[in-house]
């Protein structure tokens, strides 16, 4: 009969070893979408705007971003958030509308998929890791000044719902390809030279390709 009591009260026991484990497991990966627990968030939030507005040194370096924090929905990524935190990966979810200024500037990033709803990227946004891929998605409306610059794009593809893009956006890479739509204002300030072989062939839509360090033309 001892026995018995003593087989019952270990198989109690790994019953609740494993619901317990099972239990961690869901607050490290079942709350949102990212790498946070409840509580013990690696992110700096502002609820009231929705908008992540900081991030722990200590931090995993390819980062999910959650959709939601303190079941508040995630609209925003605030100046500097992610500025120098050494990320070598990001994964930007839906409902992202806003990238501020400096956001994820100064990492170690070598592609960027923006999901559609992205309406904006600030001024130096992206500036300054090892980029060699971008995607933008038909939401953005404006790239900030700088926003790309000091990476390794070797090409862009700038959608025409874009109306607005800052200075020296892409300067600073290795762009030989550039695939626009037509009629930018903005054109001559994407890469130097550019906007000579753009504005010269009647602003037309197209891909415009770098023949030599200074010469672009249309394909």
């Amino acid at each position: 009969m001892k026995n018995m009591i003593d087989w019952s009260r270990t198989q109690i026991l790994r019953l609740c070893a494993i619901t317990f484990a099972g239990i961690i497991v869901f607050s490290l990966v079942g709350c949102g979408d990212g790498f946070w627990i409840e509580g013990n968030s690696y992110f700096e939030f502002d609820g009231a705007s929705g908008t992540i507005t900081g991030y722990d040194d200590d931090g995993p370096k390819n980062v999910m971003l959650p959709s939601t924090l303190e079941g508040i929905r995630v609209t925003a990524i605030g100046k500097n958030a992610f500025r120098g935190k050494q990320l070598t990966g990001v994964s930007i979810p839906t409902g992202i509308t806003t990238i501020g200024e400096g956001a994820f500037a100064e990492n170690k990033l070598t592609s960027v998929t923006l999901i559609e709803g992205v309406i904006t990227i600030g001024v130096s946004a992206f500036a300054d890791n090892r980029l060699e891929t971008v995607i933008i998605p038909n939401s953005v409306i404006s790239i900030g000044k700088e926003a790309f610059a000091v990476n390794q794009l070797s090409g862009i593809d700038i959608p025409d719902s874009v109306i607005s893009i800052g200075e020296d956006a892409f300067s600073g890479n290795q762009l030989t390809r550039v695939t626009i739509g037509p009629n930018k204002s903005y054109a001559s300030n994407i890469v130097p030279n550019f906007g000579i072989a753009y504005n010269g062939d009647g602003k037309q839509a197209g891909t415009y390709t770098r023949i030599d360090s200074t010469t672009w033309t249309k394909q």
